[in-house]
């Protein structure tokens, strides 16, 4: 009888082992199926997320070049980083010339110390923007007399600017 109760006993606990050992199994498997819904939607929250910049991205640059205004936008240092179409008449200069190209040796009237000064003075004071006329020379070393607004652009605490740029020639010549 001992035997008996011992092999019950015994069956039991295999029993019990089983059904902790199935739920644990269970359990895992659930972890499991959770963790992969929860890579499946950040998948696809990422790809929602590059669809949506794309479109950003191609929605302001349809804004950007349909400005009669010149539009660079430029780096914490001063290099060119992106131009509109505007830019690229007004200075008569291909894309591939005007990026990577510094801002201040576009400009004639101003010194390198003078412009960086007036960007320096955006860059400490993010509510103003600055305004003042500069004379650029374009790729036939013509002067293009221009009024310039330089503002301070905060992307994640990496520092660029915008530069807009108005063609302002025939308005100084005929004064």
């Amino acid at each position: 009888r001992s035997m008996l109760i011992s092999a019950q006993s015994e069956e039991i606990q295999e029993e019990i082992l089983k059904i902790v050992s199935d739920s644990y199994d269970n359990f895992d498997n659930q972890l499991t199926m959770k963790d992969r819904s929860i890579k499946l939607m950040s998948d696809e929250m990422m790809e929602l997320n590059r669809r949506n910049r794309k479109e950003d991205q191609a929605f302001i640059t349809t804004i950007m070049n349909d400005m009669a205004d010149a539009v660079l936008t430029l780096s914490a240092y001063g290099d060119v980083v992106t131009v509109n179409k505007a830019a690229i008449a007004i200075l008569e200069m291909a894309e591939t010339e005007l990026v990577g190209e510094r801002f201040v040796s576009l400009c004639t009237e101003y010194t390198d110390f003078q412009l960086l000064l007036s960007i320096y003075e955006s860059y400490h004071d993010r509510e103003r923007e600055k305004q003042f006329g500069i004379t650029i020379r374009n790729a036939k070393k013509q002067k293009v007399f221009c009024e310039i607004t330089i503002s301070p652009l905060d992307q994640s605490k990496a520092f660029s600017y915008v530069a807009i740029i108005r063609d302002v020639t025939e308005e100084a010549q005929s004064k």
